[in-house]
């Protein structure tokens, strides 16, 4: 999942776009938006809003420097308690699981 991504860097949306084979599978199987927006200009209010299906004015998590806060519900500690394994490889930045 990308927060932020330009969609002509993708051959799938654009004729000079890089092959992403494994993008271009997903979305073949999966949802591909046309058209999206990002609710916030930066990475961490974004991804919270990824996260948690809500807006950053309603999280708190307006600036790169706060943390979502740790009660929030988000989509992976849901899958977790489903019993669903979830990995994350490039930045979190939005919270701290409690250990």
């Amino acid at each position: 999942m990308s927060d932020q991504m330009k969609s002509s860097i993708l051959r799938m949306y654009s004729d000079i776009g890089i092959e992403t084979p494994a993008l271009e599978r997903l979305a073949s199987e999966g949802v591909q938006f046309e058209h999206a927006i990002t609710p916030h200009p930066l990475c961490v209010p974004a991804r919270t809003s990824v996260m948690t299906g809500r807006y950053p004015h309603s999280t708190g998590c307006r600036r790169n420097e706060t943390l979502m806060p740790e009660n929030e519900q988000h989509a992976f500690r849901i899958w977790k308690e489903n019993g669903f394994t979830t990995g994350l490889i490039g930045k979190n930045h939005c919270y701290i699981e409690p250990s």
